[in-house]
């Protein structure tokens, strides 16, 4: 229950295009491909100023494959 509570609280974000570079409130980048982040005022405002957008996870590669492969 707590974990969903936790998840309510945060936001997938990713830059509006790739070359954008982003920084977060604690001077580190935010990743090209995007993470979740504190649902707080300051991502509202990159949202709103239309520096980063919503999105949504890509999926990993490693749940794309459904079949392990075998090693020789």
């Amino acid at each position: 229950m707590k974990v969903k509570n936790l998840m309510q609280n945060k936001i997938f974000i990713k830059p509006r295009k790739p070359e954008f570079i982003v920084f977060k409130p604690n001077g580190c980048r935010l990743k090209a491909e995007g993470e979740y982040v504190d649902a707080v005022p300051f991502w509202q405002r990159r949202i709103n100023d239309r520096d980063v957008i919503a999105a949504q996870p890509a999926k990993s590669a490693a749940a794309v494959s459904s079949t392990p492969k075998k090693g020789k």
